[in-house]
């Protein structure tokens, strides 16, 4: 009888302990993804900086060098030189929180799948969901940028 109370806390701490490790491990993989090996999918990186134009170097699906983009703007429009290097830097964050939005919750199922658990619909469904949300969101910032650059060049 004590034997299963004194086992019920220790699994709920192991799997606490299990949870904080992923959770660990994912936002570590996120950050050295988008920050130090700057793996950005259909993303962009400033290569240069002008008084009336920026050169931007674009990416490909899997994160190969694609095209360079070179966007020119008048006298009055500098500004949005400053703001769109500013929004580039800002998609590392953007894509830190999509693969670790990713990461995390595949980790968490698999997880779930170890301790023997039933595959339910809802799982997959809320999976599913949570990552298509994540990329929706990083999708309509990449789409707002390409159309500026599109319109601009």
């Amino acid at each position: 009888m004590e034997d299963n109370l004194t086992r019920f806390p220790v699994e709920r701490i192991r799997f606490f302990l299990l949870w904080l490790m992923g959770v660990g491990v994912a936002f570590l993989i996120s950050y050295w993804l988008s920050y130090h090996m700057l793996f950005h999918p259909k993303g962009y990186k400033v290569i240069e900086i002008g008084e009336q134009y920026l050169v931007l170097q674009q990416n490909t699906l899997i994160g190969l060098k694609d095209a360079v983009v070179r966007v020119t703007f008048i006298d009055g429009e500098s500004w949005k030189i400053e703001k769109i290097v500013q929004d580039v830097k800002d998609m590392r964050l953007k894509y830190m929180f999509f693969y670790m939005t990713t990461s995390s919750l595949l980790y968490f199922f698999l997880l779930e799948r170890a301790k023997d658990e039933r595959l339910k619909k809802s799982d997959l469904f809320w999976l599913l969901i949570s990552i298509l949300l994540a990329w929706g969101t990083l999708a309509m910032e990449l789409d707002r940028l390409h159309e500026f650059f599109l319109e601009k060049s």
